[in-house]
């Protein structure tokens, strides 16, 4: 699902998520690729941080649902994994050979069959529901995602490609899809201290009233626990200049 993304007025904003992508290690062994099928090998860290706020002592948590930010799809789970949906564009593209050489991570696109509690009201009984909190901007801290790849995952999808299409010395790149980069909801607080035994509304407080009836009565909602969204827009994820992509080398 690529997020469709809606611009708000500059003083409108709320708070601004700098992402950046990098790896575990900036090398793949040729031998580390042909002895084990099973053992991870690749690592892709996305970091995430604060970096402006209008409640600079609160944390964020979003639904990463859909987005890159969601780790919780892993092959060794039976899943298939987001990378597999083009979250990283098209996967590894070799630098040292004009974008002609490529190892793909897979480009699929899912149609999911409806499922029991796909439209619960609390996000959280939701099917493949998934949050993350990014920490407040006072702290300086950041939280990161990790995508990891085996070398039986590495050469999955990669259109008949393998390890012995890989020379010392060539380079690869990976890049962040923008299209994946966001969140499907997000509210102010952690799921550990603010958030924590809440009900998540899919609605923000100004547009509840699509519920009708006391399902709209946010007094009412909030007394029984719910807490409600915040307008999507005014959370902007921007990528850290440099970090939207990242590269790894292979070695012997």
């Amino acid at each position: 699902m690529v997020l469709i993304k809606k611009i708000c007025a500059p003083q409108d904003v709320q708070a601004t998520l700098t992402v950046r992508l990098t790896t575990a290690s900036p090398t793949v062994s040729l031998s580390s690729l042909r002895t084990s099928s099973s053992e991870p090998i690749l690592e892709f860290h996305i970091y995430i941080r604060c970096n402006s706020s209008k409640q600079p002592t609160r944390p964020i948590t979003i639904s990463t649902q859909g987005t890159i930010f969601d780790d919780s799809h892993r092959p060794e789970d039976g899943h298939m994994d987001n990378l597999a949906l083009g979250m990283l564009g098209g996967g590894l593209t070799c630098a040292t050979e004009a974008g002609l050489k490529r190892i793909s991570f897979g480009y699929f696109k899912i149609h999911r069959a409806r499922q029991d509690n796909g439209n619960a009201l609390d996000l959280r009984d939701r099917p493949d529901a998934a949050f993350l909190t990014i920490p407040a901007q006072d702290t300086g801290d950041e939280v990161v995602v990790k995508h990891t790849l085996t070398s039986e995952r590495l050469f999955a999808y990669a259109d008949g490609r393998n390890v012995d299409d890989l020379l010392v010395g060539e380079r690869y790149k990976a890049h962040l899809s923008d299209g994946y980069v966001g969140a499907t909801w997000w509210r102010w607080g952690g799921l550990e201290d603010e958030l924590k035994n809440k009900k998540l509304h899919p609605s923000t407080k100004k547009t509840i009233g699509r519920w009708g009836g006391e399902e709209s009565d946010i007094g009412k909602l909030e007394k029984k626990g719910w807490v409600f969204g915040e307008n999507r827009a005014q959370l902007v994820f921007e990528v850290e200049e440099g970090g939207g992509s990242c590269e790894i080398g292979i070695i012997e």
